[in-house]
């Protein structure tokens, strides 16, 4: 049951967040900006699939203890929210989008 549960929340998660993107790349004003965009968004999706699979790989291989899985995972995804942030800013694009 958990894990049906677990898995309806990744893909929620994962829908919500394909909507945020395309939202954020939609709103582009410029060819300039369209592109940026599509760049970053391209970035940032590449960094969640990395950030979720490197933990878990190396915890899998036995490199790093299960307690250490959740500090990475934890540090992994702010500096995943500070880079989405300072691309928005370079974009020009409001943060709360």
């Amino acid at each position: 049951m958990v894990v049906v549960l677990v898995c309806i929340v990744v893909i929620l998660a994962t829908l919500g967040g394909l909507y945020r993107t395309y939202a954020f790349i939609r709103k582009a004003e410029t060819p300039a900006q369209r592109k940026l965009a599509i760049k970053y968004s391209l970035l940032a999706w590449g960094l969640v699939v990395l950030l979720i699979v490197f933990p878990i790989m190396i915890n899998y291989l036995g490199l790093i203890p299960e307690w250490a899985l959740w500090i990475l995972w934890a540090l992994c995804f702010v500096f995943n929210f500070l880079g989405n942030r300072w691309a928005k800013k370079r974009i020009g694009f409001p943060l709360w989008l």
